[in-house]
C-alpha cells in the first residue's frame, strides 16, 4: 500500500471505482507523528458507529481507522472529496469525518453538497489542520456539526464523535430541553 503499508487501513467503498483510487496519491506531510495520543481507545458506552472518513493523508486515516476500528466502530475511508460524495450519497452512515483540504472537491464543498442533498441528519466532524477562525465559520455555514483541529487527540476524537451521536440519537426521540414557567 501507499507509504510501504500493506495491512488492512480501512474498509473501502465497494461502489468506489478501482481504476479511479489507482490514480490518486496521498500526499502531503504526515500529521500522525503530531498527534499526542495515540492510545488505545476508553471504555465503548455507545454502540458501533458505521463512518465515513474523508481524508487524503495516508498516515492519519491509517491512525484514525485503526484506533476506531479498535473500538469495534466500522470506519470507511475516501481518499478525496468526489469519492467521498459518492460513498456519502451510497450508503447511510452514522456519521462523517471531513478533512477540509481534500483533492478534487474541498471539504467545504462536500459538506454543502452533502446537505443540499437533504442528507441533513447525518452528523459531520471537520477534521482538518486549518485552524483559523474563518474557516470554522465557513465548516460550520456549510452545515458542519463540530470541528477538530490537527494535531488532536484520538481519544478526543472518539469523546466528539460520542457526543454528536448522542445528540443525533436524542433529536431522533425527540427528547428535547423545555424551558417551562
Amino acid at each position: 500500500g501507499p507509504n510501504g503499508g500493506d495491512g488492512k487501513v480501512c474498509a473501502m467503498m465497494k461502489a468506489t471505482n478501482s481504476a479511479l483510487q489507482s490514480q490518486i496519491e496521498w500526499r502531503g506531510p504526515s500529521t500522525v507523528d503530531r498527534i499526542p495520543d495515540r492510545g488505545k481507545p476508553g471504555p465503548q458506552w455507545w454502540r458501533a458507529m458505521k463512518i465515513l472518513l474523508v481524508e487524503d493523508d495516508y498516515d492519519v486515516a491509517k491512525s484514525v481507522c485503526e484506533y476506531l476500528e479498535a473500538a469495534s466502530h466500522q470506519v470507511e475511508l475516501a481518499p478525496d472529496g468526489l469519492i467521498g460524495l459518492d460513498c456519502a450519497t451510497r450508503e447511510r452512515y452514522d456519521c462523517i469525518i471531513l478533512d477540509i483540504s481534500l483533492p478534487r472537491l474541498t471539504g467545504i464543498q462536500l459538506c454543502e453538497r452533502i446537505r443540499s442533498l437533504g442528507f441533513g441528519r447525518v452528523p459531520i466532524l471537520m477534521l482538518t489542520a486549518m485552524g483559523a477562525l474563518s474557516y470554522k465559520e465557513e465548516a460550520f455555514n456549510a452545515g458542519a456539526d463540530d470541528y477538530l483541529v490537527k494535531p488532536f487527540a484520538l481519544k478526543e476524537l472518539e469523546l466528539r464523535l460520542a457526543a454528536l451521536m448522542r445528540r443525533s440519537a436524542e433529536s431522533k426521540t425527540g427528547k428535547h430541553l423545555k424551558v417551562g414557567d
